[in-house]
């Protein structure tokens, strides 16, 4: 699963959400960014992959949809 964002017309691609299987045997995501740097990975999923790539979809909707950009203090 890759997240893109629309810029001015242009696709911006800004890293990708990798859903992969840990050494623990549960299923996981996280956030690679452009530069190949994980920035933010999951807990496991018990689930298997479905239900980590599911977890990945609400942080993706959550981001773009809902979540504000405020300034840190």
């Amino acid at each position: 699963m890759e997240a893109g964002f629309e810029a001015k017309g242009q696709d911006m691609k800004t890293g990708k959400i990798e859903v992969y299987k840990r050494a623990d045997r549960q299923w996981g995501f996280r956030v690679v960014a452009a530069n190949g740097e994980i920035v933010a990975q999951s807990e496991g999923y018990k689930g298997g992959r479905k239900g980590a790539a599911k977890g990945a979809r609400a942080v993706v909707n959550a981001i773009v949809s809902a979540v504000p950009v405020v300034d840190a203090d």
